[in-house]
């Protein structure tokens, strides 16, 4: 067996750049969740809602954040990441 050794951060210790691709995941995952019975934001649906009325699906991922901000980074400070972005709880 190996072991290796890897620093793991809180979400508040990550470079500002990881810190946004971590939101940004999480944010595509909320989308690709939201049909499911597991769907953790409120606020998706208004944003497709949204996104679909105005014929800009390219701002989802925007409305997404506009209406779950402080429900998404409630979510991803939970969390333990590598430098990288990746959750701890993934490295199994």
């Amino acid at each position: 067996m190996k072991q290796k050794l890897i620093n793991i951060y809180e979400f508040k210790e990550l470079s500002t750049e990881v810190q946004n691709k971590v939101i940004e995941d999480e944010i595509e995952f909320a989308i690709e969740e939201y049909n499911t019975d597991i769907s953790t934001y409120a606020g998706v649906g208004k944003a497709i809602k949204i996104s679909e009325e105005l014929h800009t699906p390219w701002f989802l991922g925007q409305y997404v954040f506009d209406y779950c901000k402080d429900e998404l980074y409630k979510y991803v400070e939970k969390y333990y990441y590598t430098k990288e972005g990746k959750t701890a709880e993934s490295l199994h």
